[in-house]
């Protein structure tokens, strides 16, 4: 996330999923030259929410405020001070930076005052970022444990329990708490549902009648974990051309570890010899596309392909006049390639299109004229690389 260093407006804002290293992040930017206080202190919480402008008085920009949407009364002083500022040019500069976990609170208590600002999404550790810190971690441990950085930085912490407390404390009371679910249970068995299905098609009033709730409800939830990150739907690439496509959303959880938490796999051999490996590499690729585009400022938009017929991508990757198809094949050696249908060429228009076989392991090489083999820990530099 070199931008964030970039000229920026007087507020930068990095959001993210709890514990996926925002505050470690702006340490690493000058963190030296900003004040620090975190409204998980429910001391500081108090003040900020009771005496915005004592709160600043004592905390003086630059200053950074870790999970400031806890106090919405403070970001109309905020603004204030910003507009202050905007009249003394040695004030200039980014002012204040902000973190918060919960993207309901930011939509509701941050976006609503603070119009000057830059808005970031980090996410936990990309497979890419994971590789370039020459770990000596295998694939099919980051796709059981996740991105987590602690798990990374401590390898002695047990990924299950990790993973389990994190389950508990966020997703299933903070998370649930603030986004106003009142049945837990109901919401804990959608969760696990869920988890059944990621890399799939997702039928809501499926989901609904196993966890015996309605299916409004469960596209409620699924739409509000989705809009804090914690998983994604992928939409089917639609033109009025294609009137044979499938048009249901496959569901995904964002990262691999939670995933295979809520599944209940207990160590890495076996997970690989389960019946849902295929679907956890699949999400695991898609994971990967979603934190490059987000930790590179990208638009891409990432789609998939199924027509009635079967015919079948998994990742359509559009951005402008340029687009990438992709298909995640469990493998290391001998990935078949892929061709391109002509429904899909007529469809993408006059783009220029790559095609790649996602792999497991190998190396990137050429498959045919048009279809590279590009194994996972290279998927962030050829998006980067075909799509600008």
């Amino acid at each position: 996330m070199k931008y964030l260093s970039q000229p920026s407006l007087p507020v930068q804002v990095l959001t993210g999923p709890r514990q996926g290293g925002k505050s470690t992040l702006f340490h690493h930017l000058e963190g030296a030259r900003f004040n620090e206080v975190s409204l998980d202190d429910l001391q500081a919480r108090r003040l900020a929410e009771a005496d915005p402008a004592f709160f600043l008085k004592q905390n003086t920009s630059p200053l950074f405020i870790d999970e400031a949407p806890y106090a919405p009364n403070l970001f109309p002083q905020i603004k204030l001070e910003v507009d202050l500022a905007r009249r003394r040019p040695e004030k200039r500069g980014v002012m204040f930076r902000l973190t918060g976990s919960n993207q309901l609170l930011i939509d509701r208590n941050v976006k609503e005052s603070l119009a000057r600002a830059n808005y970031f999404r980090l996410h936990p550790l990309s497979v890419h970022e994971v590789c370039s810190a020459n770990l000596s971690v295998e694939v099919q441990d980051m796709l059981f444990s996740g991105g987590w950085p602690e798990l990374y930085a401590n390898p002695e912490i047990s990924t299950i329990m990790y993973l389990n407390d994190y389950i508990q404390t966020y997703v299933e009371k903070d998370f649930a708490l603030l986004a106003g679910i009142e049945k837990l249970g109901a919401f804990q068995t959608v969760l696990g549902l869920l988890a059944a299905r990621t890399g799939q098609l997702l039928n809501f009033k499926d989901v609904a009648r196993d966890a015996g709730i309605s299916s409004v409800t469960v596209k409620d939830w699924v739409l509000l974990l989705e809009r804090n990150g914690l998983c994604g739907l992928l939409r089917p690439f639609w033109t009025n051309l294609n009137k044979r496509l499938i048009k249901t959303p496959k569901f995904y959880f964002l990262d691999t570890g939670l995933a295979c938490r809520l599944q209940g796999h207990q160590a890495a051999p076996s997970m690989m010899k389960s019946p849902q490996i295929g679907q956890l590499f699949e999400t695991l690729v898609l994971s990967e596309i979603i934190k490059t585009r987000d930790h590179h400022a990208r638009t891409w938009q990432p789609f998939f392909w199924r027509t009635k017929e079967k015919e079948e991508y998994d990742f359509i990757i559009v951005s402008g006049d340029r687009s990438v198809v992709l298909d995640a094949r469990l493998a290391i050696h001998a990935a078949q390639p892929i061709g391109l249908s002509p429904a899909l060429k007529k469809a993408l228009g006059g783009k220029k299109i790559g095609l790649g076989v996602v792999t497991y392991g190998g190396k990137k090489i050429l498959l045919n004229r048009d279809c590279w083999q590009i194994p996972i820990h290279d998927l962030s530099a050829f998006l980067i690389d075909s799509l600008g």
